[in-house]
């Protein structure tokens, strides 16, 4: 499960890639969580069961963009990927930028 959350819209989608089902969530309860890494975290904290091995195919992955992404701001085009860390078992964290996070804003 996938589940990307755009913050203008309002709304997380999250994707089943091993039943290839699609549905929307509303963000209201994740309004709280500003940055792209708090949702991600608070999704697979409160989400994922504990001891769930991170090469389980029903472990998450929770994929965000930046609340700034598509603006003029200067170095604002961030997204975040969170997972099961596979080395500590624990929560593992990554950040890209660049064209595309600006671009998965705007679709």
């Amino acid at each position: 499960m996938i589940p990307y959350v755009d913050a203008f819209d309002g709304k997380i989608l999250r994707i089943n890639l091993s039943s290839f089902h699609i549905s929307w969530e509303d963000f209201k309860k994740y309004r709280e969580f500003i940055g792209e890494r708090g949702v991600n975290q608070h999704i697979l904290f409160h989400e994922m069961p504990l001891g769930k091995s991170p090469f389980d195919p029903s472990t998450l992955l929770a994929i965000r963009a930046g609340i700034l992404c598509g603006t003029s701001v200067p170095g604002a085009n961030r997204l975040s990927i969170d997972s099961k860390n596979a080395l500590t078992g624990g929560i593992g964290s990554s950040n890209v930028g660049g064209y595309f996070v600006a671009d998965l804003q705007q679709r």
